[in-house]
């Protein structure tokens, strides 16, 4: 491989580095609506794990979250990564999602803006 052809490799298409061993490692993809059982369980185990769930509202919160994540995922309402090892694409190690969530416009102390800057507009 040419030199410049390998710092093409290395680039994301939206132009930003890329590390290649993580790339050749592990594989991130799109959360689909049938992933939405393992990523309720991850988020009920999250909350087990912080003393916030006992094992008995453990199934209860995995079962809720479960039929939310699935109507958010159907709608758009929540986007989710999964990562998964290169070799093994059927196993999940890990995720990351977010909710997305229109709000209103709401009144601003100007005192406090100014002190937050451009950050929290």
């Amino acid at each position: 491989m040419q030199r410049g052809e390998e710092k093409e490799h290395c680039r994301h298409s939206d132009r930003y580095p890329v590390a290649r061993a993580a790339s050749d490692s592990f594989k991130i993809r799109r959360a689909t609506l049938p992933d939405a059982d393992v990523i309720a369980w991850h988020r009920a185990r999250m909350f087990q794990d912080m003393g916030d769930v006992s094992d008995d509202a453990f199934e209860i919160l995995r079962t809720k979250s479960r039929a939310r994540l699935e109507q958010w995922i159907d709608s758009g309402d929540y986007i989710g990564w999964l990562a998964t090892p290169a070799d093994n694409p059927e196993t999940i190690v890990g995720g990351a999602g977010v909710q997305l969530q229109p709000i209103l416009p709401r009144p601003v102390d100007t005192l406090q803006l100014a002190k937050a800057g451009r950050r929290q507009l």
